[in-house]
Protein backbone atom coordinates (compact mmCIF):
# COMPACT_ATOMS: atom_id res chain seq x y z
CA UNK A 1 0.00 0.00 0.00
CA UNK A 2 1.25 3.39 -0.94
CA UNK A 3 2.00 5.69 2.51
CA UNK A 4 1.80 9.34 2.61
CA UNK A 5 5.64 9.42 2.55
CA UNK A 6 6.03 7.13 -0.42
CA UNK A 7 3.31 10.15 -1.98
CA UNK A 8 5.34 13.03 -0.74
CA UNK A 9 8.65 11.28 -1.81
CA UNK A 10 7.05 10.86 -5.35
CA UNK A 11 6.10 14.40 -5.57
CA UNK A 12 9.49 15.80 -4.80
CA UNK A 13 11.38 13.27 -7.01
CA UNK A 14 9.39 12.39 -9.35
CA UNK A 15 6.61 15.21 -9.89
CA UNK A 16 7.21 17.68 -13.47
CA UNK A 17 9.76 20.34 -11.81
CA UNK A 18 7.12 22.94 -12.43
CA UNK A 19 4.30 21.11 -10.37
CA UNK A 20 6.85 20.24 -7.32
CA UNK A 21 7.94 24.30 -6.70
CA UNK A 22 4.69 25.52 -7.43
CA UNK A 23 3.42 23.01 -4.60
CA UNK A 24 6.34 23.31 -2.68
CA UNK A 25 6.32 27.42 -2.77
CA UNK A 26 2.10 27.34 -2.21
CA UNK A 27 2.64 25.33 0.67
CA UNK A 28 5.34 27.47 2.24
CA UNK A 29 3.27 30.39 2.03
CA UNK A 30 0.27 28.54 3.51
CA UNK A 31 3.07 27.79 6.56
CA UNK A 32 4.38 31.07 6.99
CA UNK A 33 2.05 33.91 5.58
CA UNK A 34 3.14 37.66 5.20
CA UNK A 35 3.99 40.27 7.62
CA UNK A 36 4.36 43.82 6.04
CA UNK A 37 7.38 45.44 8.47
CA UNK A 38 9.00 47.37 5.58
CA UNK A 39 7.12 50.44 6.53
CA UNK A 40 9.01 51.14 9.72
CA UNK A 41 11.71 52.01 7.69
CA UNK A 42 9.54 54.36 4.98
CA UNK A 43 10.96 57.87 6.89
CA UNK A 44 14.34 56.92 5.85
CA UNK A 45 13.09 55.86 2.33
CA UNK A 46 11.65 59.90 2.24
CA UNK A 47 14.39 61.25 2.82
CA UNK A 48 17.55 59.02 3.68
CA UNK A 49 19.92 61.98 4.47
CA UNK A 50 18.75 62.78 7.46
CA UNK A 51 17.28 60.68 10.79
CA UNK A 52 14.11 60.47 11.47
CA UNK A 53 13.54 58.97 14.50
CA UNK A 54 13.73 60.78 17.55
CA UNK A 55 13.91 57.72 19.76
CA UNK A 56 17.69 56.79 20.02
CA UNK A 57 16.48 53.28 20.30
CA UNK A 58 15.36 53.09 17.01
CA UNK A 59 18.31 54.51 15.45
CA UNK A 60 19.91 51.07 14.46
CA UNK A 61 17.06 51.47 11.86
CA UNK A 62 19.13 53.69 9.94
CA UNK A 63 22.16 51.52 9.86
CA UNK A 64 20.18 49.77 7.23
CA UNK A 65 20.79 52.25 4.58
CA UNK A 66 21.17 50.73 1.27
CA UNK A 67 17.34 49.36 0.73
CA UNK A 68 15.88 52.76 1.83
CA UNK A 69 18.37 54.73 -0.38
CA UNK A 70 17.66 52.76 -3.33
CA UNK A 71 14.01 52.98 -2.93
CA UNK A 72 14.35 56.90 -2.35
CA UNK A 73 16.26 56.72 -5.97
CA UNK A 74 13.58 54.71 -7.72
CA UNK A 75 10.39 56.86 -5.93
CA UNK A 76 9.49 53.99 -3.84
CA UNK A 77 8.25 55.83 -0.90
CA UNK A 78 4.63 55.48 -0.62
CA UNK A 79 3.94 52.71 1.92
CA UNK A 80 2.53 50.32 -0.55
CA UNK A 81 5.68 50.76 -3.10
CA UNK A 82 8.33 50.63 -0.47
CA UNK A 83 6.53 46.85 0.56
CA UNK A 84 6.64 46.12 -2.76
CA UNK A 85 10.33 46.89 -3.33
CA UNK A 86 11.03 44.51 -0.54
CA UNK A 87 8.77 42.04 -1.57
CA UNK A 88 10.56 42.24 -4.99
CA UNK A 89 13.74 41.36 -3.06
CA UNK A 90 12.65 38.42 -1.60
CA UNK A 91 11.16 36.65 -4.65
CA UNK A 92 14.42 37.36 -6.38
CA UNK A 93 16.12 35.93 -3.39
CA UNK A 94 13.71 32.82 -3.89
CA UNK A 95 14.30 32.69 -7.59
CA UNK A 96 18.07 32.83 -7.18
CA UNK A 97 18.54 29.95 -4.85
CA UNK A 98 16.55 27.66 -6.76
CA UNK A 99 18.31 28.49 -9.93
CA UNK A 100 21.74 28.34 -8.33
CA UNK A 101 20.63 24.80 -6.85
CA UNK A 102 19.30 23.21 -10.43
CA UNK A 103 22.47 24.80 -12.35
CA UNK A 104 25.12 23.26 -10.10
CA UNK A 105 23.11 20.08 -9.18
CA UNK A 106 21.95 17.05 -11.04
CA UNK A 107 18.24 17.12 -11.35
CA UNK A 108 17.24 14.46 -8.34
CA UNK A 109 20.15 16.24 -6.41
CA UNK A 110 18.42 19.52 -7.06
CA UNK A 111 15.17 18.56 -6.06
CA UNK A 112 16.62 17.21 -2.77
CA UNK A 113 18.24 20.73 -2.09
CA UNK A 114 15.25 22.57 -2.56
CA UNK A 115 13.25 20.67 -0.09
CA UNK A 116 16.30 20.91 2.26
CA UNK A 117 16.01 24.71 1.33
CA UNK A 118 12.40 24.54 2.17
CA UNK A 119 13.27 23.15 5.60
CA UNK A 120 15.30 25.82 6.75
CA UNK A 121 13.56 29.32 7.86
CA UNK A 122 15.73 30.98 6.02
CA UNK A 123 13.73 30.09 3.02
CA UNK A 124 10.65 31.52 4.66
CA UNK A 125 12.26 34.68 6.47
CA UNK A 126 12.30 37.61 3.81
CA UNK A 127 8.20 36.61 3.55
CA UNK A 128 7.52 36.34 7.26
CA UNK A 129 8.81 39.29 7.33
CA UNK A 130 9.02 41.82 4.70
CA UNK A 131 12.20 44.01 5.67
CA UNK A 132 15.61 44.30 5.44
CA UNK A 133 16.36 40.84 5.34
CA UNK A 134 15.01 40.90 1.83
CA UNK A 135 17.56 42.80 0.42
CA UNK A 136 20.62 41.22 2.82
CA UNK A 137 19.49 37.37 1.99
CA UNK A 138 19.09 38.62 -2.39
CA UNK A 139 23.19 40.32 -2.01
CA UNK A 140 23.72 36.61 -0.52
CA UNK A 141 22.36 35.10 -2.86
CA UNK A 142 24.17 36.61 -5.61
CA UNK A 143 27.91 35.96 -4.05
CA UNK A 144 26.89 32.12 -4.80
CA UNK A 145 27.20 32.93 -8.30
CA UNK A 146 30.59 34.36 -8.33
CA UNK A 147 32.67 32.32 -5.96
CA UNK A 148 36.74 33.51 -7.62
CA UNK A 149 35.31 36.82 -8.79
CA UNK A 150 36.95 39.06 -6.18
CA UNK A 151 36.52 42.06 -7.41
CA UNK A 152 32.89 41.46 -7.58
CA UNK A 153 32.02 40.05 -4.89
CA UNK A 154 33.76 42.65 -3.18
CA UNK A 155 31.09 45.19 -4.14
CA UNK A 156 28.48 42.68 -3.28
CA UNK A 157 30.04 42.88 0.82
CA UNK A 158 30.41 46.49 -0.16
CA UNK A 159 26.58 46.90 -0.57
CA UNK A 160 25.70 43.73 2.38
CA UNK A 161 27.94 46.28 4.55
CA UNK A 162 25.76 49.23 3.91
CA UNK A 163 22.25 47.23 4.24
CA UNK A 164 23.44 45.10 7.23
CA UNK A 165 26.80 45.09 8.40
CA UNK A 166 26.77 42.91 11.13
CA UNK A 167 24.90 39.84 9.75
CA UNK A 168 27.43 40.20 6.66
CA UNK A 169 30.17 39.84 9.17
CA UNK A 170 28.95 37.20 11.63
CA UNK A 171 27.73 35.08 8.22
CA UNK A 172 30.55 35.69 5.93
CA UNK A 173 33.05 35.63 9.06
CA UNK A 174 31.52 32.04 9.76
CA UNK A 175 31.78 30.95 6.68
CA UNK A 176 35.64 31.96 6.31
CA UNK A 177 36.30 29.94 9.05
CA UNK A 178 34.66 26.89 9.05
CA UNK A 179 36.11 26.40 4.66
CA UNK A 180 39.73 27.74 6.26
CA UNK A 181 40.09 25.09 8.75
CA UNK A 182 37.81 22.50 7.36
CA UNK A 183 40.14 22.66 4.02
CA UNK A 184 43.43 22.42 6.42
CA UNK A 185 41.78 18.70 7.33
CA UNK A 186 41.36 17.71 3.97
CA UNK A 187 38.11 18.71 3.02
CA UNK A 188 37.09 19.72 0.20
CA UNK A 189 34.10 21.67 -1.09
CA UNK A 190 33.11 24.29 -4.36
CA UNK A 191 33.28 27.57 -2.28
CA UNK A 192 36.71 28.63 -0.71
CA UNK A 193 37.92 30.56 1.99
CA UNK A 194 39.16 33.95 -0.33
CA UNK A 195 35.21 33.36 -1.38
CA UNK A 196 34.01 34.37 2.00
CA UNK A 197 36.70 36.81 2.81
CA UNK A 198 36.01 38.75 -0.11
CA UNK A 199 32.32 39.38 1.26
CA UNK A 200 33.92 40.15 4.66
CA UNK A 201 36.67 42.66 3.31
CA UNK A 202 33.79 44.33 0.75
CA UNK A 203 31.35 44.49 4.15
CA UNK A 204 33.99 46.53 6.48
CA UNK A 205 34.61 48.46 3.48
CA UNK A 206 30.38 48.99 3.07
CA UNK A 207 30.43 50.08 6.77
CA UNK A 208 33.02 52.59 6.45
CA UNK A 209 31.14 53.49 3.18
CA UNK A 210 28.08 54.68 5.48
CA UNK A 211 30.35 56.40 8.13
CA UNK A 212 31.93 58.72 5.70
CA UNK A 213 28.22 59.47 4.20
CA UNK A 214 26.66 60.19 7.64
CA UNK A 215 29.59 62.39 7.93
CA UNK A 216 29.44 64.27 4.54
CA UNK A 217 25.69 64.82 4.96
CA UNK A 218 26.34 65.72 8.77
CA UNK A 219 23.45 62.53 10.00
CA UNK A 220 23.80 62.64 13.67
CA UNK A 221 23.10 58.71 14.48
CA UNK A 222 24.14 56.77 17.27
CA UNK A 223 26.08 53.40 16.95
CA UNK A 224 22.78 51.48 16.24
CA UNK A 225 22.62 48.11 17.34
CA UNK A 226 25.75 48.52 19.30
CA UNK A 227 23.88 51.32 21.00
CA UNK A 228 20.37 49.14 21.55
CA UNK A 229 22.75 46.02 23.03
CA UNK A 230 24.37 48.16 25.78
CA UNK A 231 21.21 49.24 26.74
CA UNK A 232 18.87 46.33 26.35
CA UNK A 233 21.16 43.33 26.81
CA UNK A 234 19.60 42.80 30.34
CA UNK A 235 15.84 42.94 29.08
CA UNK A 236 17.44 40.04 25.99
CA UNK A 237 18.67 38.15 28.94
CA UNK A 238 15.26 37.47 29.85
CA UNK A 239 13.77 37.77 27.11
CA UNK A 240 15.72 34.61 25.69
CA UNK A 241 15.69 32.46 29.11
CA UNK A 242 12.08 32.78 29.07
CA UNK A 243 11.96 31.44 25.21
CA UNK A 244 14.82 29.51 24.71
CA UNK A 245 13.37 26.10 23.74
CA UNK A 246 11.48 28.13 20.84
CA UNK A 247 14.16 29.99 19.80
CA UNK A 248 16.96 27.07 19.46
CA UNK A 249 14.32 24.85 17.75
CA UNK A 250 13.26 27.49 15.30
CA UNK A 251 16.77 28.18 14.20
CA UNK A 252 16.76 25.36 11.65
CA UNK A 253 13.72 23.99 12.50
CA UNK A 254 13.29 21.00 10.84
CA UNK A 255 15.72 21.48 8.86
CA UNK A 256 17.91 20.27 12.28
CA UNK A 257 17.61 16.67 10.88
CA UNK A 258 19.78 17.28 8.05
CA UNK A 259 22.05 19.58 9.90
CA UNK A 260 22.41 16.78 12.77
CA UNK A 261 22.66 14.28 9.39
CA UNK A 262 25.44 15.93 8.25
CA UNK A 263 27.41 16.47 10.84
CA UNK A 264 27.08 13.04 12.40
CA UNK A 265 29.02 11.95 9.09
CA UNK A 266 32.00 13.19 10.92
CA UNK A 267 33.97 14.61 7.90
CA UNK A 268 36.59 16.78 7.80
CA UNK A 269 34.08 19.88 8.31
CA UNK A 270 32.10 18.34 11.06
CA UNK A 271 34.21 19.47 13.55
CA UNK A 272 34.72 23.20 12.42
CA UNK A 273 30.67 23.81 11.38
CA UNK A 274 29.49 22.08 14.76
CA UNK A 275 31.56 24.93 16.44
CA UNK A 276 30.53 27.22 14.16
CA UNK A 277 27.00 26.79 14.27
CA UNK A 278 27.55 26.53 18.88
CA UNK A 279 29.35 30.04 18.24
CA UNK A 280 26.47 31.79 15.66
CA UNK A 281 24.06 30.44 18.19
CA UNK A 282 25.26 32.83 21.07
CA UNK A 283 24.06 36.01 19.30
CA UNK A 284 20.56 34.69 20.03
CA UNK A 285 20.39 35.40 23.82
CA UNK A 286 21.55 39.49 23.05
CA UNK A 287 19.26 39.25 19.77
CA UNK A 288 15.23 40.21 19.78
CA UNK A 289 14.26 38.62 16.76
CA UNK A 290 16.84 35.19 16.93
CA UNK A 291 14.83 33.17 14.47
CA UNK A 292 15.54 35.79 12.06
CA UNK A 293 18.98 37.14 13.52
CA UNK A 294 20.30 33.38 12.94
CA UNK A 295 18.17 32.05 9.42
CA UNK A 296 20.58 35.47 8.23
CA UNK A 297 24.09 34.39 9.72
CA UNK A 298 23.87 30.72 9.21
CA UNK A 299 22.74 31.28 5.57
CA UNK A 300 26.12 31.45 3.87
CA UNK A 301 26.86 28.06 5.84
CA UNK A 302 23.78 26.41 4.44
CA UNK A 303 24.25 26.89 1.22
CA UNK A 304 27.30 25.53 1.39
CA UNK A 305 27.55 22.07 3.02
CA UNK A 306 23.92 21.58 2.93
CA UNK A 307 22.28 23.37 -0.11
CA UNK A 308 25.71 22.39 -2.51
CA UNK A 309 26.78 19.46 -0.84
CA UNK A 310 26.33 17.10 -3.90
CA UNK A 311 27.91 14.31 -1.32
CA UNK A 312 26.21 14.87 1.19
CA UNK A 313 22.86 15.02 -0.68
CA UNK A 314 23.15 12.01 -2.52
CA UNK A 315 22.99 10.23 1.17
CA UNK A 316 19.58 11.08 1.11
CA UNK A 317 17.70 8.19 -0.22
CA UNK A 318 13.49 8.45 -1.02
CA UNK A 319 12.01 7.04 1.95
CA UNK A 320 14.11 10.04 4.00
CA UNK A 321 12.74 13.05 1.43
CA UNK A 322 9.00 11.16 2.22
CA UNK A 323 9.51 11.57 6.18
CA UNK A 324 11.27 14.92 6.27
CA UNK A 325 8.45 16.60 3.60
CA UNK A 326 5.78 15.16 5.92
CA UNK A 327 7.38 15.79 8.91
CA UNK A 328 7.56 19.85 7.04
CA UNK A 329 3.72 19.47 6.55
CA UNK A 330 3.09 18.50 9.79
CA UNK A 331 5.32 21.13 12.41
CA UNK A 332 4.13 24.37 12.07
CA UNK A 333 6.73 27.79 11.84
CA UNK A 334 7.65 29.00 14.31
CA UNK A 335 9.46 32.50 14.56
CA UNK A 336 10.45 33.75 17.81
CA UNK A 337 10.27 37.50 18.33
CA UNK A 338 10.87 39.29 21.92
CA UNK A 339 10.77 36.32 23.71
CA UNK A 340 7.26 35.49 22.18
CA UNK A 341 7.21 32.55 19.60
CA UNK A 342 4.38 32.97 17.33
CA UNK A 343 3.93 31.31 14.13
CA UNK A 344 2.36 31.27 10.85
CA UNK A 345 0.75 35.21 9.65
CA UNK A 346 -1.04 33.39 6.73
CA UNK A 347 -4.75 33.02 8.23
CA UNK A 348 -4.44 36.69 9.73
CA UNK A 349 -3.77 37.29 6.30
CA UNK A 350 -6.84 36.11 4.66
CA UNK A 351 -8.94 37.65 7.85
CA UNK A 352 -7.61 40.89 7.00
CA UNK A 353 -7.95 40.36 3.06
CA UNK A 354 -11.28 39.40 3.56
CA UNK A 355 -11.93 42.86 5.92
CA UNK A 356 -10.48 44.88 2.86
CA UNK A 357 -12.43 43.31 -0.08
CA UNK A 358 -15.50 43.71 1.50
CA UNK A 359 -15.16 47.13 3.38
CA UNK A 360 -16.12 45.71 7.13
CA UNK A 361 -13.34 47.67 8.99
CA UNK A 362 -10.99 50.45 8.10
CA UNK A 363 -7.69 48.66 9.79
CA UNK A 364 -4.95 48.49 7.94
CA UNK A 365 -3.64 44.90 6.89
CA UNK A 366 -1.11 44.77 9.49
CA UNK A 367 -1.77 47.12 12.80
CA UNK A 368 1.94 47.26 13.45
CA UNK A 369 2.62 48.45 10.13
CA UNK A 370 0.04 50.25 8.11
CA UNK A 371 -0.01 50.64 4.47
Amino acid sequence: MTTLTDRLARLVLDAPRGKFLAVLFAFMFARTGMTWVAPALLPIAKDPFHNPFSNPYEHYLFWSWLGPFVAHTIGATTAFRFTLFYLVFSIGFTALMVRWMFTRLDEPLARVAVLVFALLPGSATPYYWIFTDSLTLFLFACTLYVPRNYPVLVVLGIALGMQHFEQALFGAGAAMVVLAWSARRGGQAAYTWRWAAAIVVGAVLGKITLYLIFHHYDIHVNSGRWFWLKKGWRMMLRRFFYSYHFALFSTFAVGWLAVVRLLGRRGPEALPLGLAIGGLLLLMPISDDPTRVFAVVSFPLACVYLLGNREFLATIDRSTVGRWALLWCLVPFMFVWSGKPIVSAFAYDLYQLWQWIFHTTRAPLDPRFPL
